[in-house]
Formats: structure tokens, sequence, C-alpha cells
């Protein structure tokens, strides 16, 4: 079994947290539980922010790694997901690629079967999507994700079968999710495959086939 790690910038089952880190084929199989956020079955957080000027620097990136445990945060946490709780390439040059997560995840808001939150900091503009997308290839999660959130605030809160929060500039291809997607509490966006879906982001020939069911009943497995 894998422990976990555990420093101010997250909790992960193999690695905590960090900036401009590259994962290659790595796993963890073990249960993790956290407080607040930034939870992740393989790594907690990821960024991959860069000097001004070294845009073309890759930034951080996650390859053929996946997490088995089941993932757990407080009613009151966010960011947390079967492979990590959040992702910012912060370059435009970002490799997250076969990649999978198979544990249960249960959370507050941004949760998600592989990922709580996926988001690149360095998203310029349509024209950049259009000549340098920033692609998230060949994912997949199968856990259950489910979210015991309590009390809304002014926060988001996505809820995915894969991931919860997909920020502008990302194409996401060649994806699924089969695991159940549940809320019981006040989550306002939910979906089999992403929970909020930002504008600028796009997917192809991405899949989820599992049941969606929140507060005002049963939602599209497909997801926004």
């Amino acid at each position: 079994m894998s422990p976990a790690s555990e420093w101010d910038m997250g909790i992960g089952g193999l690695i905590a947290g960090g900036s401009r880190l590259h994962v290659y084929s790595s796993h963890a199989t073990g249960e993790v539980r956290g407080g607040s956020s930034l939870i992740g079955g393989l790594v907690g957080y990821l960024s991959g922010y860069l000097n001004p000027g070294n845009y073309h620097e890759l930034g951080s990136t996650i390859q053929n790694s996946y997490a088995s445990g089941k993932v757990t945060g407080d009613a009151g946490s966010s960011e947390v997901g079967g492979l990590i709780g959040r992702y910012d390439s912060g370059s435009r040059y970002m490799v997250f690629s076969n990649n999978f997560a198979t544990g249960d995840v249960i959370g507050g808001h941004k949760v998600g079967g592989l990922a709580g939150e996926f988001i690149n900091s360095d998203f310029r503009g349509i024209y950049e999507l259009l000549t340098e997308p920033m692609l998230a290839v060949n994912l997949y999660a199968s856990g259950n994700v489910t979210s015991i959130l309590q009390e809304r605030n002014n926060g988001q809160y996505g809820l995915g079968g894969l991931i919860g929060n997909l920020g502008s500039g990302i194409v996401l291809r060649d994806s699924q999710a089969s695991g159940t997607v549940r809320a019981d509490g006040p989550i306002t966006s939910l979906g089999g495959l992403i929970g909020m879906n930002s504008p600028g982001s796009f997917l192809n020939n991405c899949l989820a086939n599992g049941d969606v069911s929140g507060p005002n009943g049963t939602g599209d497995p497909n997801g926004r």
C-alpha cells in the first residue's frame, strides 16, 4: 500500500504537491484521506508556473500513471480527485495523457473521478487554443464520485465523473468516465464526465455512461 504524504500544498498517495514536476509511469494504491482541499489519489497538487518569457517551456506533466485507492475529503473540501486534486499546467505546452483512476472519490465541491480541478493559468485566448492547443488525452476514471457538501458559499460547485471543474483553453480528447455521480448537498453543476466546463474548453471523442443524480433529480450522464 502506498502511504499518503502531506505538506502545505496538498495530500497525495505518492506526491503531496509541487511546481514544474514531471511524473511518468507512476502509481499509488493506498487510500487517501484529507481535510479541506488539494487531495488526490496520486498527487495532491501540481503547478507549472514558468519564469516570465519562457512560454515554450514545458509545464508540469503526468503521463502513463494511475491511482487505485479511495480518496476522501471532508464536507467542506474542494479540489478532490481520484488521481490529482488540482492540476494547473501553467504552460501552453502541457502533457497530461494516458492516466486513469479507479477508486471512489468523496468530497465537497470541485470533485472528480480523475481530477477535482483541471486548468491552465497560462491560457491567452482563442487564437492560442486554435494554434497551440493544450491537450489532455486518453484519461479514464471508473470510481463513483460523491459530494457531501453541506453549505453553499460563493464558490464554484463542479462535480464530475472525470473532472469536477475544467478550465478554459484545454482540449479533452479520447477520455471516459464510467462511475456514478451523486450530490447529496447543494451542488449546482454536475455531470457524468465534467461537472463545470468553462468557456473556451473543448471535448472530442469523450464518453460518460454512469448514472448522475443530485438534489434536483437525475442529471445527464454526458454532463456538460
